[in-house]
């Protein structure tokens, strides 16, 4: 049997008329964050037409090869011996490189033989592993082979003193500076964005990254210099459009100063590692990926690069953001839901977050374990990665792709005229914009527009709660002293010098990362900025439900008709109230008030919830809310919007009204401000 086909055009007057009075677009169009819309429905009529003679997919020459992509673990200490404990608990699982992310102590460049760093305690272990000298990078690389494994180097503005431990260990080893592989990872911007602060000025920076791109240009091609990430605009809260402009201007940038340092496009091009994080809308953030590669294909044609350069190295990591404490097996799902995004969006390489890494400090064997099997499991077993672009071809992938590249590119336009994003860091434009987006996102949060399961939905009161994670590592102290009376580097190399060989040998006479980073800007002037403020999106109910289950509150379900009046605006009160910890409790349905005054005294909650529905509202609210505040009730709530009844609710004693839309951190923060003030 066959049909006759029809036009987008026919089948959208026919879906029109179907909806009668409501409108179209309010009804079936959705508006992202950056106002892109998105159609129920793509096809050859409504979506981006491919040039004549394409097939309609635009795949891309540069997508994921078919080869497949290398599986990345985050190492996070906080010390050496877990950042070994990590390594070997992904062992023979797929992982082909580390990503090493060390402490603040050499993230922010510290010299900690100078008096006026005032090294604490809380930059000792926390953010990082405490690897700052050769001995501790030999301990927590101890089973990692060198040539066999890519090191990627996540040290902010201590990058080329973490690089001469590195060189300096594979000299130790007997590995040539050529057999390595992986990233140095120089991002002064994306460190003066997170930290608010660089050691030097951003000009001074770049000269320093450009020297030290051409040596690995020279000397060690399987190394990239430079690290242009947008994790710090994505954790705090920027947006997908926002994600790609901000990785576009900054890698223009740091392409711009290569090649003033001597190198060709090809070459500069060849020296940069582009980061995203991957969030939990799916398909867009399949899109932003094919969309980055897309928007740098086109600078480096623009500024005269070859075919070969065109292609972007493209590195992805699941969202910090989107993590919680709360039902970390969730984070999981969401781990694996970010992984599959990114090898169907063409990522080079992946970093899968373990479910517990929220926690802070060093996660958990089995959440490494399970990290690296996902990528395993997707990647073997899957078999995402025999297909160069699995998302090309599809109607609305290719029209999202597009979308969010030509929105991408004119804010990246508006940072070009501005001056670059040194200028619109510093001067706080960037900030401010970010601080919008994220404002709109906690909105959305805190109605549950945007819900996290297991945290605003379907929260299981019943879990544990864990600690806060400490915020120094115990042996923070111990390894300050040590620090202080550490050798100190040598005068910073001057002109002819090549910078990396000296780090390295710096680093073998047993001087730590932070001062070989401090030496070379000695009498620079630091550069500073509005840090950001960057925060996981649970983070808000994570601190209701600390204070519900220090309260251990309950509310009765005060249930008006039988199971069809009451059952489903129950269920939503139930879920409502679990997002702050708190237990609902129910007895069937009641008519008399005065039996429900008897149930609610027997079960002992100091909080009320009428559930049914409007009707019932209409004829039994008042007297219901009447004989509850009569029984004891402290609080007295009504599920659902109470509309032209409000007004005779609120003056028979109720206090607040649950619904969809509502503000439901406010509403819950209210009700345990009120439940503290009387325990």
């Amino acid at each position: 049997m066959s049909f006759p086909p029809a036009s987008y055009a026919e089948w959208r007057q026919r879906v029109e008329r179907e909806l009668g009075d409501l409108d179209f677009d309010r009804a079936l169009v959705t508006r992202t964050r950056d106002g892109l819309s998105l159609e129920p429905i793509y096809g050859a009529d409504n979506s981006i037409r491919p040039p004549a003679g394409e097939r309609p997919s635009r795949r891309f020459d540069d997508a994921g090869a078919a080869g497949g992509w290398l599986g990345v673990q985050e190492l996070v200490g906080p010390s050496p011996e877990e950042v070994a404990a990590a390594v070997a608990a992904t062992a023979g699982r797929g992982i082909g490189g580390y990503w090493l992310r060390f402490d603040e102590e050499v993230r922010r460049g510290l010299d900690p033989g100078w008096a006026a760093t005032g090294l604490s305690e809380r930059q000792i272990g926390c953010g990082g592993a405490a690897i700052h000298r050769l001995g501790d990078l030999r301990q927590a690389l101890a089973e990692v082979d060198l040539e066999g494994c890519a090191i990627y180097l996540d040290a902010g503005a201590g990058a080329v003193g973490a690089t001469g431990l590195l060189l300096a260990l594979a000299k130790e080893r007997g590995v040539g500076a050529a057999s390595l592989r992986g990233c140095l990872g120089l991002d002064p911007p994306g460190v003066l964005a997170a930290e608010g602060t660089y050691p030097a000025s951003l000009a001074r920076a770049r000269a320093q990254m450009a020297e030290v791109a051409g040596w690995c240009a020279a000397e060690a091609p399987g190394l990239r210099a430079v690290l242009v990430s947008a994790r710090p605009y994505h954790d705090a809260g920027a947006s997908s459009v926002e994600e790609l402009a901000f990785a576009l201007a900054t890698g223009t940038e740091a392409l711009r100063a290569l090649c003033d340092g001597g190198l060709t496009v090809d070459a500069a091009a060849s020296q940069i590692l582009v980061e995203q994080s991957i969030g939990g809308e799916l398909f867009l953030e399949i899109a932003k990926l094919r969309a980055m590669r897309r928007l740098w294909a086109r600078v480096i044609e623009v500024a005269g690069g070859g075919a070969a350069a065109r292609r972007l190295a493209l590195h992805a990591r699941t969202s910090w953001r989107d993590q919680s404490l709360l039902d970390p097996e969730v984070d999981h799902l969401r781990t694996t839901a970010g992984v599959f995004a990114a090898a169907v969006g063409g990522a080079d390489s992946i970093t899968a977050l373990p479910f517990d890494a929220a926690a802070g400090g060093s996660p958990s064997a089995a959440g490494e374990r399970l990290a690296a099997n996902t990528q395993l499991v997707l990647r073997e077993e899957s078999h995402l990665e025999r297909i160069a672009d699995p998302a090309g071809g599809s109607w609305y992938l290719e029209t999202l792709t597009d979308d969010l590249s030509r929105h991408a590119w004119t804010l990246f336009q508006e940072i070009e005229a501005a001056g670059g994003m040194g200028p619109c860091l510093e001067g706080g434009w960037l900030q401010g914009r970010l601080e919008e987006t994220a404002a709109a996102r906690r909105r959305a949060v805190a109605t549950r527009r945007e819900a996290l399961i297991g945290v605003s939905e379907f929260a299981d009161v019943t879990a544990p709660i864990p600690e806060a994670p400490a915020e120094c590592w115990e042996g923070a102290t111990e390894r300050i002293h040590e620090l202080e009376t550490a050798p100190r580097p040598e005068t910073a190399p001057g002109a002819g010098v090549e910078v990396l060989p000296w780090a390295a040998r710096q680093a073998q006479a047993g001087v730590d990362a932070g001062s070989i980073a401090a030496a070379l800007v000695v009498g620079e002037r630091p550069c500073c900025a509005v840090e950001l403020e960057t925060a996981r999106r649970a983070e808000p109910f994570e601190a209701l439900r600390r204070r519900g289950a220090a309260l251990r509150p309950c509310a009765f379900l005060a249930n008006l008709g039988g199971p069809a009046d009451y059952r489903v605006r129950a269920g939503f009160a139930r879920n409502f109230l679990a997002a702050g910890g708190i237990v609902a409790v129910e007895s069937g349905g009641f008519d008399e008030p005065a039996a429900l005054a008897r149930a609610f005294q027997d079960s002992g909650c100091p909080v009320a919830v009428i559930c049914s529905t409007d009707e019932r509202y209409a004829s039994h609210a008042a007297a219901a809310a009447e004989a509850l505040r009569a029984a004891g009730a402290r609080r007295v709530l009504l599920a659902g919007r109470p509309g032209e009844l409000e007004g005779m609710l609120n003056r028979a004693g109720v206090d607040g009204y649950l619904f969809l839309g509502a503000d439901v951190l406010e509403v819950l923060d209210e009700l345990l401000g009120s439940l503290e003030e009387r325990s």
